[in-house]
């Protein structure tokens, strides 16, 4: 009992300490759960009426910048903090001071990737890889002067075991505090809301999180080096579940590469994956079992073993990554990629050569090269992707004709596959990198200019401006024949018979989208054409009615089961509205009129179809509303004044007052004039 009533004074002191050793570390802990909070509210009042969203898109920028900067202080601080402690010889405050001047430099990358044109992925990959850097040099810099592998690897041990263990307190405290709160609500009827967890959960990440860390963390860490505990459970941990997981990825990856040798074929990106993972695994086992190397002769030969087998599976990586950086060029991931694979190369060479003895090398090798991948000038994954994809984008545009003498042309034919193609290669660069890659051809506007456009999309933290160039982006681009997804997703129900479409996407059979021939395919009759429309849910084929049809729309009610005939409303006249159509079907004359924006136009709808289906008077049916058959055709004609409607799929219901089955709904397509 008395050892219960002393443990609140043994947390209190214990966190007073955490403060005086680590105070800006637990500073940016604290600041870390004021900003989630903070946007928590945000979040809340934003669901509320009347609420002024610019405002709120703003506040939710500079809130997602602060907590990032925040994040990315903790490893920092808790670096500079341990050097300065230590008294190295550049000066107990000086590590603080480059660690404010490094965070200053991140902040100003940030506002610039957050106010221009570019995706949130793009900002959260070099968040990401700050943070790795940043952790690195936590897990070596401190103790580095020693250029001791045992102090390091009791030094990094100590950091695991204290990771773990926030983990486990934070989780624990979490799912027991959200209990006791969820038990008030239940059972007393205190009113507990949904967002009291998360104002729970980001407290205990930032404050409790903080202080648990660095409460365990030596206060000499100088002094590790002549340290020789080993704890057991880590050693088990490596041997019965790592290695075995390392042998599993081993004897996969080599049973593959036999298969390629066998069948000599290239080896599919996927094993990339693979190969990746049983280096992580690999490398992450080492590291645990490196102080028991000198007393078991089996981790010493392991080491050795891994690392040799660890070379060729590199150059079935090289061969993965070569293959789609020759067919696609660079992207931003293929270059990290290759930059990890070159870091594992020089590592595992390093390691035979040295047997495995300096382990520090490899978190200062690794954050080495992430900083030259990542943020180098002129040679980062950023820099090298847009010059490839710029290249690759260009080349491909001249050899189809759309670019000679530097211009743009707009008569040029294309099939929609290579027009989604050119599309997504042009979406890529603008992403990733703000550019079209057709400058000068094609620039975005600036933003007074763009701020014009009203974007039909809406994505978090107020990137009304880069949803706008989007936009912008995909009009201008429809000009060029280059789509996103394919025509008939751009034609907002109307698809325009010109001779550049049509001769891309006429042909006397149906053209295969995916096939190179179909660029260079065209209509030699426009009786006998057929025009196939595509888009990410379906194709459509249509055949080209004789004729000089200007556009045409395509009609799918019958998928949306609203009927444009009730029989049992007793009238004889009927209204329905669909999408952007209006139509009114008149039993008593048998007219069907359809309205289509300033378009509209009548039609003998069952007279045409007796003509087609001569048995459908002679039918007889159920008179609910809701039962009846679906007929389709090749295409029946029915001819207005100023268009011709084609149906292919048509529903009918039995009608009892008139004795016959009637339309209910179709899908088919409208040719105007």
């Amino acid at each position: 009992m008395i050892k219960l009533l002393k443990s609140p004074q043994v947390f209190i002191k214990q966190a007073f300490e955490s403060v005086k050793r680590f105070p800006v570390t637990v500073a940016a802990g604290l600041a870390l759960s004021i900003i989630g909070w903070w946007a928590i509210k945000l979040g809340v009042e934003r669901g509320e009426v009347n609420t002024d969203k610019a405002y709120y898109d703003m506040m939710e920028r500079v809130l997602l910048r602060a907590g990032m900067i925040a994040s990315l202080a903790l490893p920092l601080t808790f670096t500079a903090h341990l050097m300065g402690r230590n008294k190295l010889s550049i000066g107990k405050y000086v590590p603080m001071f480059m660690v404010l001047g490094i965070l200053s430099s991140v902040y100003s990358d940030f506002n610039g990737y957050f106010d221009g044109l570019y995706s949130e992925d793009r900002v959260w990959l070099r968040y990401w890889g700050y943070s790795l850097i940043f952790h690195l040099l936590a897990a070596v810099l401190p103790i580095i002067n020693k250029r001791n592998s045992n102090a390091v690897w009791q030094y990094n041990q100590t950091l695991f075991i204290r990771s773990f263990t926030t983990a486990l307190y934070c989780g624990v405290l979490f799912l027991g505090l959200a209990g006791a709160l969820l038990a008030l609500d239940q059972l007393f009827g205190v009113q507990v809301k949904g967002h009291y967890y998360a104002y729970l959960w980001f407290g205990l990440l930032g404050i409790g999180g903080t202080l648990i860390f660095v409460s365990g963390v030596p206060e000499n860490i100088q002094q590790l080096d002549d340290k020789e505990d080993f704890p057991k459970p880590l050693k088990a941990f490596s041997q019965y579940v790592l290695l075995p997981l390392v042998l599993i990825y081993l004897v996969i990856l080599y049973a593959y590469s036999g298969q390629i040798l066998i069948k000599w074929q290239l080896p599919v990106g996927w094993v990339s994956n693979m190969i990746l993972s049983f280096s992580v695994a690999g490398m992450l086992a080492l590291l645990l079992l490196y102080p028991f190397g000198a007393k078991d002769k089996w981790i010493h030969t392991y080491t050795r073993g891994y690392y040799i087998a660890l070379l060729p599976l590199l150059i079935l990586l090289y061969i993965a990554a070569g293959i789609r950086i020759q067919e696609y060029g660079f992207t931003i991931l293929r270059y990290s990629l290759l930059g990890l694979s070159v870091w594992l190369t020089f590592i595992s060479i390093f390691m035979i050569v040295t047997k495995n003895r300096y382990i520090y090398v490899i978190p200062i090798s690794l954050a080495a090269v992430a900083a030259i991948v990542w943020f180098l000038p002129g040679a980062n994954a950023w820099a090298v992707s847009q010059r490839s994809q710029t290249n690759r984008l260009q080349n491909q545009l001249k050899e189809i004709g759309i670019i000679k003498n530097n211009q743009l042309q707009k008569d040029v034919i294309i099939s929609d596959s290579i027009s989604v193609a050119i599309f997504e290669d042009v979406e890529y660069l603008f992403e990733h990198h703000g550019v079209t890659g057709l400058e000068p051809m094609l620039k975005i506007p600036a933003p007074s200019i763009l701020k014009k456009f009203k974007s039909d999309s809406y994505r978090d933290y107020n990137q009304g401006l880069y949803w706008a160039a989007r936009d912008w982006l995909r009009d201008t681009l429809k000009t060029y024949g280059i789509y996103e997804i394919g025509r008939s997703v751009y034609y907002d129900g109307e698809v325009p018979i010109e001779p550049a479409v049509e001769a891309a996407t006429m042909a006397d059979t149906t053209l295969d989208a995916s096939s190179a021939d179909s660029l260079t395919a065209a209509a030699s009759s426009k009786s006998n054409s057929k025009i196939y429309l595509r888009n990410n849910i379906n194709s459509n084929e249509y055949i080209v009615p004789t004729g000089n049809w200007k556009k045409m729309v395509s009609i799918n009610q019958s998928s949306s089961n609203i009927p444009f005939f009730i029989c049992a409303d007793g009238g004889h006249k009927f209204v329905t509205q669909f999408e952007s159509f209006d139509f009114t079907y008149d039993a008593g004359f048998d007219t069907l009129q359809i309205n289509y924006g300033s378009f509209s136009d009548q039609y003998l709808f069952y007279s045409a179809l007796l003509k087609t289906f001569t048995q459908i008077s002679k039918l007889k049916g159920n008179s609910n509303m809701y039962e009846g058959f679906n007929w389709s055709d090749k295409g029946l004609r029915i001819e207005g004044k100023r268009s011709l409607l084609i149906i292919n799929k048509l529903h009918m219901v039995y009608c009892e007052k008139r004795k016959r089955f009637v339309p209910n709904s179709f899908s088919g397509v409208m040719w105007m004039k």
